[in-house]
């Protein structure tokens, strides 16, 4: 109860959503006039992650979901680490947690695999899986890889002013949305992507207000702990995005390093290298098993494929919208 009292804002339960979409469910967090969206089972550790001791050493991924986090998290991890052999061998997951990892993880899940898996090496995974990321943070002591997809505003006050790393990468809505959607919807059909974008543009699914999260990123871009990269520019030049984290990161790359690295994070490296599946058995039975998941195809303009002629009118006029009230703009073309 003492923890729970450091957390200063109001959490209420989100809304119910129709069957397609109840892996999305998520609470409302009132931050003054803004009220995000975090995972259903985010309350119970709010408080700890709002509160977790940041250090000066850390290095931070903080996206949006489906913005370009692994493979900017291979990239930065690669580059301070300089280990390619290690970063084949030894899971994403461990090397770069996800802070609030559990906050999608039910009651049910746990109880499921505590009543049925009898195999010893996946116990152990299980185990692992349920064990809260935050938790294992603090029990590190070298230098910590953090990834979230929580907001500036749910993450610690001192996460930008401790002199920690902290890379903000940012995608368009429109490919973002259909990267989520066919991440969160494998079972839906097709015709149920105006639902899901709905849902996405009311500001209904996790992490969101999208606009909110992004522009709080931008508004970062000129603090010298910071750097905000968009998506796009990483997929169109990933030899130049690799060079500008060498250089916030303060690590010198020969170029021959930076082909090396830019060959390790081809989509189809990345779809094939075990070590970025992560656990095995949250695969299985929460994300279905499916490599594609996880790296669908890696390009800009997706969008192009899922949005109707009347949905993608609705989405310009909400990108206008928001557009004005910011100086921030992807560097695509939306018509």
């Amino acid at each position: 109860m003492e923890n729970e009292a450091k957390f200063p804002y109001t959490i209420e339960p989100g809304n119910e959503f129709s069957e397609h979409w109840k892996n999305i469910e998520s609470v409302k967090i009132f931050v003054g006039s803004t009220i995000w969206r975090a995972p259903k089972y985010y309350p119970s550790m709010a408080a700890s992650i709002y509160n977790f001791k940041v250090r000066p050493d850390d290095v931070w991924v903080v996206t949006y979901p489906k913005s370009g986090t692994t493979l900017t998290q291979e990239i930065v991890w690669n580059i301070v680490n300089d280990d390619l052999e290690a970063a084949t061998r030894i899971p994403l997951v461990k090397r770069f947690p996800y802070i609030e990892a559990t906050s999608h993880v039910s009651e049910g899940f746990i109880e499921d695999g505590r009543r049925t898996i009898t195999d010893e090496e996946e116990l152990k995974e299980f185990k692992e899986v349920i064990r809260p990321q935050w938790k294992i943070l603090e029990e590190n002591p070298n230098r910590r890889f953090i990834k979230s997809h929580l907001p500036f505003a749910l993450l610690p006050p001192s996460l930008l002013t401790s002199g920690c790393k902290v890379i903000y990468v940012a995608r368009n809505p429109k490919d973002a949305a259909v990267s989520l959607f066919k991440f969160r919807g494998r079972s839906a059909p097709p015709e149920a992507f105006e639902e899901f974008w709905d849902l996405f543009q009311n500001d209904s699914h996790c992490s969101s207000p999208y606009w909110e999260h992004v522009t709080e990123g931008w508004k970062q871009r000129e603090n010298k702990n910071v750097c905000f990269l968009f998506y796009e520019d990483v997929i169109r030049d990933q030899k130049a995005a690799i060079r500008k984290l060498a250089g916030f990161l303060e690590k010198d790359m020969t170029e021959a390093k930076v082909e090396k690295l830019a060959e390790h994070v081809n989509i189809k490296n990345m779809r094939n290298n075990p070590a970025i599946r992560g656990y095995g058995y949250y695969f299985r039975h929460v994300l279905g098993d499916d490599a594609k998941v996880k790296f669908r195809k890696g390009i800009v303009g997706d969008w192009t494929n899922f949005f109707t002629s009347e949905i993608n009118a609705r989405a310009n006029k909400w990108i206008e919208e928001n557009y004005k009230k910011t100086d921030m703009r992807f560097p695509v073309k939306f018509d």
